[in-house]
């Protein structure tokens, strides 16, 4: 197979792409030494489509994600190579991975054409500040309106999203919101400026499947009505099944594997996707779940060669001692395993 990088494929020629990260390494910079938070992600965002980023806890996803953001502080973490390329609907592609991450034109964008939805909203929201007042901050900084506009604009949000009574609960704290209408409540404040990328990170953790089934409704039904492009990450292959129209499997800040949903559930690849299925409960399924042997390596714990080499049940002696690079798999599949490469004696067939 030959050796490719993910973003230089044209998964679509249909749509338009809004993203495209290429090569992004964003490392800690710590006492205890370097992490390599997010090492080499690839991957391109289309107009009205769903990204879904999977992988443990550990494996870079959320640090991805707050990377695209600038989020993450200056004095900790560094982007120390790659691009983080925004296509704005006039002008020159804008890399976010060169702005100053507290400069104007960050500000200008992050929460107004690029939101996210954090994974635990009662943490994300102020508990000094009423839900409403924190929806019309946003509004009011990227929308030039009126105090009063704003407050009618964070009503309606409310009901978006399926509040009940939004005119009394404006002006409630989040300490008086159930954890699904917390959760709601961001997704109203995210929502709020109509941005044309919505990273949703966890958006259904810790919530029970009927509110976790409604909120994923909601988000699919508003990226309908508005053509949002959506960057959906889970370690629940279920919530990927059901939104995503292209997947990346990380492990270790590093994409293992890129493919079309259907791909991924069909025909996965990599052992470390074939495991994270293997692991799932599915209805209908006879065969006993195999859990995937041992855990993600520490931070400072990383393997030589391959980084799933320690748990992979397919691991060869060059696994052990070489990185694999990413192969193309596919029409529109890449995959980062030794087990593909066209030099290795061992021929591997999944499933």
């Amino acid at each position: 197979m030959e050796a490719v990088s993910p973003a230089t494929v044209d998964w679509d020629e249909m749509t338009d792409t809004i993203l495209e990260v290429e090569n992004l390494k964003t490392y800690f910079f710590i006492e205890q030494g370097i992490v390599r938070a997010v090492d080499g992600v690839s991957f391109t965002l289309q107009a009205g489509k769903t990204l879904g980023i999977v992988g443990e806890s550990g494996c870079g996803k959320s640090v991805t994600s707050r990377t695209i953001m600038r989020l993450l502080s200056p004095s900790l973490a560094r982007i120390v190579d790659g691009s983080i390329l925004y296509y704005p609907v006039k002008g020159e592609p804008i890399d976010l991975a060169q702005l100053d991450p507290f400069g104007e034109q960050i500000r200008d964008i992050r929460g107004n054409e690029i939101a996210m939805i954090f994974q635990e909203p009662m943490t994300s929201l102020n508990p000094v500040y009423s839900v409403g007042h924190q929806i019309m901050e946003a509004i009011l900084l990227h929308q030039e309106v009126t105090k009063e506009e704003a407050r009618k604009q964070a009503v309606e949000m409310l009901r978006l999203v399926g509040i009940p009574l939004p005119e009394q609960r404006v002006d409630q704290y989040p300490h008086q919101f159930s954890g699904g209408m917390r959760q709601r409540a961001m997704i109203a404040m995210a929502l709020s400026c109509n941005p044309r990328i919505l990273i949703a990170d966890e958006p259904t953790t810790a919530l029970d499947v009927t509110i976790e089934a409604q909120i994923l409704d909601l988000i699919q039904q508003i990226q309908a009505d508005s053509e949002m492009a959506l960057i959906m990450i889970t370690h629940d292959l279920n919530v990927i099944g059901e939104v995503a129209d292209h997947v990346i499997v990380m492990y270790l800040g590093q994409v293992v594997e890129s493919a079309p949903v259907d791909e991924i559930f069909d025909a996965p690849k990599h052992p470390y996707t074939q495991g994270l299925l293997n692991s799932l409960p599915m209805i209908g399924r006879e065969e006993r779940l195999e859990p995937i042997t041992g855990s993600v390596p520490g931070p400072h714990e990383r393997p030589q060669g391959c980084a799933f080499a320690p748990r992979c049940p397919h691991v060869m002696n060059r696994c052990r001692l070489e990185e694999p690079p990413s192969l193309i798999a596919g029409e529109f599949s890449t995959v980062a395993c030794w087990l593909y490469d066209e030099q290795t004696e061992v021929v591997y067939a999944p499933g």
